[in-house]
């Protein structure tokens, strides 16, 4: 539907845009979420010195890819709509590696079926608001505005699944630690 109503051009402005978002969150979630299964699953009190630092680093390495992704939009030439969507998908890495952190946490839980039933209903949502936006006449950007909605709304339940599970949470944020955590995570990324 969305190839046929955004046709040939516009369906590949939304597939680079989409692609390109996806790349931004595999470099920014996937190796610290490696680190934190194995770490969790080990010993879930290493989460209650290693969350704060781990959602920092998150936050940081989303606001790089989303960096990136905003100087490669300017200096590839992209037509103004798909600089701006390209723009507007940025805004949805930070929640998106969040919920990565928190989904490598339930599964360290033992909780993977939660992650599962998560992703499908944030898909099956945001498919259908997509449809909707595309009936009712937006385009290409809205696309991807309602992509940070979707992203977000997932996390909100990751961390109301995950409160009564966590340990006690020490929330300073050191240097060292967080140091500590980079040269653990550098492994795995």
């Amino acid at each position: 539907f969305a190839a046929r109503y955004l046709g040939v051009e516009g369906y590949g402005k939304y597939a680079l845009t989409q692609h390109l978002f996806e790349l931004g969150l595999s470099l920014s979630a996937t190796g610290l979420g490696i680190l934190v299964t194995r770490e969790v699953a080990k010993n879930s009190e290493w989460l209650s010195r290693h969350l704060a630092p781990g959602g920092a680093l998150c936050v940081l390495l989303a606001c790089c890819a989303a960096g990136m992704l905003a100087i490669f939009a300017q200096l590839a030439g992209y037509a103004a709509d798909t600089r701006t969507a390209i723009l507007v998908s940025t805004a949805a890495l930070v929640p998106a590696t969040l919920c990565g952190l928190a989904e490598a946490i339930i599964v360290a839980y033992e909780k993977a079926e939660w992650v599962a039933v998560g992703v499908g209903v944030e898909s099956v949502v945001r498919t259908a608001l997509c449809f909707l936006a595309l009936m009712m006449g937006y385009g290409l950007v809205t696309l991807f505005v309602v992509l940070i909605v979707t992203r977000w709304a997932p996390l909100g339940i990751y961390i109301l699944l995950l409160a009564r599970r966590l340990p006690t949470i020490h929330w300073r944020l050191s240097v060292a630690m967080l140091w500590s955590l980079i040269r653990e995570w550098k492994v795995f990324a």
